[in-house]
C-alpha cells in the first residue's frame, strides 16, 4: 500500500473532493446539528457553529501533519459542501483501509453518496494499491445498506453490539471489497 503523502483533490461526474477548510462551517453545521443524519452516525450534535469550527480544526490538523484521510464531497454545479467522506483504520502492514461518510439530508436519495464512494474506492485500489477496503452501517440504516451494495461490496457479517450511540449498542454490519474483486471483476 502506498503511503497517502500528499492530499488529491478527485472529481467524479457531479462531484469534485477536496480539503475541508473553514469556510465550511455552516455546511458542516448543517449536518451535523441534523438529529436524523446523526441517527445512524456516531456524532456528538453540534448544538453551535463553534462545534463544526472544532472538528474542521482537528481536521486541518491532520493535513498539517500529512495526514491525507478527509474529503469534503462537493457537488460541482454549486460549489457547496454537501457531505465528507474519510479513510480511517488505515493498516498499511495489511494493506487495509475503511471509508467512512457522512451527507447532508437534503442531498440524500440522488446518487451522491454511491457516486462519492466509487471514485473514493477507485482512488484507494488504483493509487493507494491497497488491497481491501471495508466499510460498514449500523443495522437497520437501509439508506447505507443500499449505497454499500450498489458499490458492490461483499457482505461479511455483523458484528453485535458493536457501536454505542444514544446510550444503545448497535449492531453493525460489515463489507468489503478486495483489490483481486476490483480489477477481475471490472467492477468500476
Amino acid at each position: 500500500m502506498k503511503n497517502c503523502e500528499q492530499f488529491n483533490e478527485l472529481e467524479s461526474d457531479r462531484l469534485f473532493f477536496r480539503k475541508v477548510c473553514l469556510s465550511d462551517t455552516e455546511a458542516v453545521f448543517e449536518i451535523g446539528s441534523d438529529l436524523e443524519v446523526l441517527k445512524f452516525f456516531p456524532w456528538k450534535p453540534h448544538d453551535e457553529l463553534h462545534d463544526s469550527e472544532v472538528m474542521i480544526e482537528k481536521i486541518l490538523s491532520k493535513y498539517q501533519k500529512g495526514e491525507f484521510t478527509t474529503w469534503a464531497i462537493e457537488e460541482k454545479c454549486d460549489k457547496k459542501l454537501i457531505g465528507l467522506i474519510y479513510f480511517v483504520k488505515i493498516e498499511e502492514k495489511n494493506s487495509t483501509l475503511e471509508i467512512v461518510y457522512v451527507l447532508n439530508r437534503h442531498s440524500w436519495g440522488k446518487g451522491f453518496i454511491t457516486e462519492a464512494l466509487t471514485r473514493l474506492v477507485k482512488f484507494a485500489f488504483e493509487v493507494l494499491e491497497v488491497n481491501k477496503i471495508q466499510i460498514g452501517h449500523i443495522k437497520g440504516n437501509i439508506g447505507s445498506q443500499r449505497v454499500i451494495e450498489k458499490a458492490k461490496f461483499t457482505f461479511e457479517g455483523v458484528s453485535r453490539e458493536q457501536i454505542l450511540l444514544n446510550g444503545q449498542y448497535l449492531d453493525v454490519c460489515n463489507y468489503s471489497m478486495l483489490k483481486s474483486e476490483f480489477i477481475n471483476n471490472g467492477i468500476y
